[in-house]
Parts: C-alpha cells; sequence; structure tokens
C-alpha cells in the first residue's frame, strides 16, 4: 500500500486531536486522488511515494517530458525535477 495511505503511525505524546486530524488529512487527500483520471491518479500516488521522474516515467510507461508535463500536487512546493 502506498505510504500516503497508510494507517498514520501516531508519533510519541500526539494527543487524540492530533491523531484524528491527520486521519481526516489522509482521508481526504485519498478521496481527492481517487476523482482523478486514471492515469493522473497513477502520477499523484507515485509522485506522493517520493518516486524520481524517472521512476515514475517507467512505471506509467511514458517519457519524462510527459511526466514534468503533469500537474503537481503542492502547486509549485515541490515541483517534479
Amino acid at each position: 500500500m502506498p505510504r500516503y495511505c497508510q494507517q498514520s503511525v501516531p508519533t510519541p505524546g500526539a494527543n487524540p486531536e492530533e491523531r484524528y486530524i491527520q486521519r481526516e488529512k489522509e482521508q481526504i487527500l485519498s478521496f481527492v486522488i481517487d476523482r482523478l483520471p486514471p492515469l493522473l491518479q497513477g502520477a499523484v500516488r507515485l509522485y506522493l511515494d517520493d518516486l524520481t521522474v524517472e521512476e515514475v516515467g517507467q512505471c506509467l510507461g511514458v517519457r519524462i517530458p510527459t511526466v514534468k508535463a503533469r500537474p503537481t500536487v503542492c502547486d509549485g512546493e515541490r515541483p517534479m525535477s
């Protein structure tokens, strides 16, 4: 299972509210990704799993320029390069 979908491991000392908020964020992210077109879903999931551009291209069977042309998840905070 991809890391972004995995149940988060509670950090020591995390209070119940923090754990609840983290679970909510994970559920929202999963909900949004599930509504993307299938190829974009795959690209986003691989991107969130910290694969390199080359690895994403290999997994999806597309060239590197195609991967780089895909929109990023973080609106420029962590561009694919």
